[in-house]
């Protein structure tokens, strides 16, 4: 019969534990040590993987923002043709809410832009401790708010999770906790700066 870990770590609590329960004990937990150990190679494979989910992160905002300029183009379109008040009313209130959630998107979109672009500058063969926390920082300031599509907001928090999971065996301290914060807010004004352009550039392009 097999023995699971949780029925090993209760009979060793209690006092009248035996010999052959301790030894027991002492297997699983070594096996359950064992397991957690991650390699060089193991860490640089995760991280691999989390940069390639933060791609496809990138591209699904490129999707939103797209279509979110669709539908603004069509509601433009119909406000130029609409006569009735009401309709407009409608319509106009509609276009601010679409035009508030673009901006967001937007912001998202480039700010993952220049942090892709930061990460693979590097490469992965020199991803560390401090690049896995700067992505970690950067992408809980764009975590979506209120009125942003749900599914952004889960894959942000599944990449945060796997951030940290990947930081328990790489080594951290304060000196590049510092580090990694002050290279995200450098990432997070650039993207600002970079969104503000493009927003000029529309505006001068009357679209």
């Amino acid at each position: 019969m097999r023995t699971s870990r949780n029925t090993v770590v209760w009979e060793t609590l209690n006092w009248g534990f035996s010999l052959n329960t301790l030894f027991k004990a002492k297997f699983l937990l070594g096996d359950m040590i064992f397991n957690n150990r991650r390699t060089r190679a193991d860490v640089l494979k995760s991280s691999g993987r989390l940069i390639v989910d933060l791609k496809q992160l990138h591209k699904r905002t490129y999707y939103y923002r797209v279509r979110l300029e669709e539908s603004m183009s069509k509601i433009k379109s119909r406000l130029e043709e609409e006569d009735n008040v009401a309709i407009k009313k409608s319509l106009e209130d509609n276009l601010k809410t679409f035009t508030k959630i673009y901006n967001a998107v937007v912001g998202i979109e480039i700010t993952l832009e220049v942090l892709i672009t930061r990460l693979e500058t590097l490469g992965l063969i020199n991803i560390t401790s401090r690049e896995i926390l700067m992505l970690k920082e950067v992408l809980k300031e764009v975590m979506p708010k209120e009125g942003l599509p749900s599914d952004l907001t889960l894959i942000i928090e599944d990449l945060i999770d796997r951030a940290n999971d990947l930081l328990d065996f790489m080594p951290v301290n304060n000196e590049i906790k510092v580090m990694a914060s002050n290279e995200a807010k450098n990432i997070i004004k650039e993207a600002e700066l970079i969104a503000k352009q493009r927003s000029e550039e529309t505006i001068s392009l009357g679209v």
